[in-house]
């Protein structure tokens, strides 16, 4: 009945049978898949057959969130916007930023696919680029909910960017199925060996206070970000900011910072080193017990 349901001509009752499909997860997923195929439109067939190039295929939240998708009888999809997407840095740039641009269901993989990094050295080039992925998390935060499952695929996306970039907006959206996703995919590719210090995934994980992405922070080298956190878990009501220190090569096991702040009314300097020791980031020496 609920797969039947996401084909109703009425926005409400189809909306409320999308999301209770959502909460049963991954095992709608195949009923839904076999409805796409079989009654879905010729177009929104092939727009959903193509999900195999969505960031983060295959995935489950894929093909319950994209049959679903599939399966409005109000399906609309313009393949020359993802076509242009594809081939013209510029002109794509400026219709995202333009009020032409209509963002709908339809088109979050081609917005969750600009968060990707681009292969040039041109500034105008990367401008652009960031521009794009500033829009695309404006427009992403947007859509909330409705946002959430293919954004938790593309967490495990190939391309660092993408995943990085996506953790970000679920952090902003706040659905809390995104948390263990985030946790989840922040632990995989820390194992791998990526470099997650100072990403748009390491500011997300920050913002879960959770147990567990705790343990991860631990385990990942510490940014301006972390550093002020733990003064401030340190030093209850204390303000902290960074002082910029000068460009450097990386220590392969340290990390220091200079912390500004006030204390009795006069401001205060302290230099806080972050050591790695036993596979965790901590300051070392300790934070003094009271505020010097």
């Amino acid at each position: 009945a609920l797969v039947e349901a996401v084909a109703y001509e009425d926005d409400g009752i189809r909306e409320h049978a999308f999301l209770a499909l959502e909460t049963i997860g991954e095992p709608a997923a195949e009923a839904l898949m076999i409805s796409a195929a079989t009654k879905a439109t010729p177009a929104a067939t092939k727009w959903f057959q193509n999900r195999v190039d969505w960031p983060g295929a295959p995935a489950w939240e894929l093909d319950l969130w994209g049959g679903a998708t599939a399966l409005n009888p109000k399906f609309t999809f313009k393949i020359h916007t993802e076509k242009l997407f594809e081939k013209d840095l510029k002109k794509s740039t400026e219709l995202l930023c333009s009020n032409r641009f209509k963002p709908t269901r339809e088109l979050i993989p081609i917005l969750i696919r600009q968060f990707a990094d681009i292969d040039s050295e041109k500034k105008s080039d990367l401008e652009r680029a960031q521009t794009r992925r500033e829009r695309a998390f404006e427009l992403l935060s947007e859509f909330g909910a409705r946002a959430v499952l293919p954004l938790i695929a593309a967490l495990n996306d190939d391309e660092l960017g993408i995943a990085a970039w996506s953790a970000k907006t679920l952090v902003q959206i706040g659905d809390p199925r995104a948390a263990p996703a985030i946790v989840d995919a922040f632990a995989k590719r820390l194992d791998a060996g990526d470099e997650l210090s100072g990403t748009p995934f390491h500011d997300a994980l920050q913002e879960l206070v959770l147990p567990e992405a705790e343990a991860l922070l631990l385990k990942t080298r510490p940014d301006e970000r972390r550093a002020r956190v733990v003064f401030e878990r340190t030093y209850p009501g204390a303000h902290v900011s960074n002082i910029p220190l000068p460009p450097r090569d990386p220590l392969p096991n340290a990390e220091p910072f200079r912390l500004k702040y006030v204390n009795q009314g006069k401001a205060k300097e302290l230099k806080v080193v972050f050591r790695l020791e036993d596979g965790a980031w901590s300051p070392n020496p300790p934070l003094p017990e009271t505020l010097p």
